[in-house]
């Protein structure tokens, strides 16, 4: 947590230091942590990195990242969703438009059996980040399905009950 607060304040030497830390206190963890605490494996901690470098704007690492926490274990369709979502991010930073919006099809097939405030407001981050390319075929396409499968993750203002 505190190296996504400082990735988000684009504080990259303070991330990594803080990134360092975590690595080597999870290194040194073992199997008898509390109970609540059990869902914090490798997956995990590697979605928490790459949400970091996504923050920072570092797409490769990101990306690196993204795809170790779809290590992770099954039955977990918010965390899979919030981890593909990542990783569409960061082929998005990457100009990758085709592998993100083809990622981005992935989440939205499991977004979409989801009512989670942070699945909208992620897959509403990504769409925001892609209208930037809104004039590609394939952006367009992610956009009116995710707009007609989640549209409460329409990033446009609504005025009125109507997106602007």
């Amino acid at each position: 947590m505190e190296a996504h607060a400082h990735a988000a304040n684009k504080d990259a030497a303070a991330c990594a230091s803080a990134l360092n830390t975590a690595e080597k206190t999870f290194a040194r963890s073992n199997d008898d942590g509390p109970a609540w605490l059990s869902y914090f494996d490798e997956a995990y901690m590697a979605a928490k990195f790459g949400h970091c470098f996504k923050e920072l704007g570092d797409g490769p690492q990101a990306e690196h990242f993204a795809k170790r926490s779809l290590d992770m274990v099954d039955g977990y369709t918010r965390g899979r969703t919030f981890n593909l979502l990542l990783l569409a991010n960061a082929h998005l930073q990457q100009r990758d438009l085709d592998a993100a919006c083809a990622i981005g099809n992935q989440a939205l097939d499991l977004a979409a059996e989801l009512r989670s405030a942070r699945t909208f407001r992620y897959t509403r981050d990504l769409r925001r980040r892609m209208s930037a390319f809104g004039e590609q075929p394939n952006v367009r396409e992610f956009q009116a399905r995710a707009h007609d499968l989640m549209p409460a993750s329409d990033p446009r203002p609504v005025k009125n009950g109507c997106a602007a």
